[in-house]
């Protein structure tokens, strides 16, 4: 059974200790705890921490593809590509909807597990072929592997805090605030 660490906004469970959405952490993390103690020979390394944790995001996306009822197959390639990108790209970020991998090549991939991210891929890619948009997004395409549709989007320097009387006016309009410049120092969503 996964062990919730945490809750998000909308009061679901936080399986994963990097969550950028949890609003409460109900552990102290592993990194920490070690940081309080002498190092041991019988410490868990960090790949096997990584591949744990691993383990539980595909845990969640499991969990919540088969909520949704997603075709068994589709769920299957879904996974598959999960846990290829993991080894190819390490631990994704992961939020509600999506599992998002750097790939160090200055994209990053969007891997939808639940209708809404599926949707929120969708709304990305079409935000970013518009031709003078409201909201400027990060340079954003389909990606197609294993079966399975995808968000390759433009990696960017994110803005950890938002001063949003000195940002333009469509900041405001952006889910959270996700913003960040582009290697040309353009600011852009990265998340719609």
């Amino acid at each position: 059974m996964s062990r919730i660490i945490g809750t998000h906004s909308d009061g679901s469970n936080c399986y994963t200790r990097n969550c950028k959405l949890a609003l409460s952490v109900a552990y102290t993390p592993f990194d920490e705890y070690v940081a309080g103690r002498e190092k041991t020979s019988q410490e868990v390394p960090q790949d096997r921490l990584d591949d744990v944790e691993f383990t539980l995001i595909l845990n969640e996306a499991t969990d919540a593809m088969a909520s949704e009822e997603w075709p068994e197959e589709y769920a299957q390639d879904t996974k598959r590509l999960l846990l290829a990108l993991y080894k190819r790209h390490g631990l994704p970020s992961v939020g509600r909807t999506r599992a998002v991998f750097k790939t160090g090549n200055g994209e990053v991939l969007k891997i939808a597990f639940t209708s809404e991210g599926e949707l929120a891929n969708g709304n990305e890619v079409h935000a970013a072929q518009q031709a003078d948009p409201f909201i400027p997004i990060a340079r954003t395409r389909w990606g197609h592997e294993a079966g399975v549709d995808f968000t390759v989007m433009e990696e960017v320097e994110v803005v950890p805090r938002l001063d949003y009387k000195t940002q333009p006016e469509w900041v405001g309009y952006v889910d959270s605030g996700q913003v960040g410049y582009t290697k040309e120092g353009k600011l852009v969503a990265y998340d719609l």
